[in-house]
């Protein structure tokens, strides 16, 4: 049921964004938060959820610098 709910949600975004001609990229947002937590917020002296942004725009635009520590993903599989 929630899955039909993101679909609908995305297919919505979608066609309002081709209405209005705007791109959208579908990014996976694996460990954005960590990262931005770990290297964006402090510099920037903002929250976990907007460094979470930022790590999306980044990848978005190509940038590749951002990628999670081992022991982040060694943490992450333990789950």
């Amino acid at each position: 049921m929630s899955m039909f709910a993101y679909h609908q949600l995305i297919l919505a975004i979608k066609n309002h964004a081709n209405k209005k001609d705007v791109a959208v990229c579908e990014m996976n947002p694996t460990y954005t938060s960590q990262i931005g937590k770990l290297s964006i917020r402090k510099r920037h002296g903002i929250s976990i959820h907007p460094t979470a942004s930022y790590v999306i725009a980044r990848r978005v635009i190509g940038f590749k610098g951002e990628k999670p520590s081992p022991v982040l993903k060694s943490l992450h599989r333990r789950r």
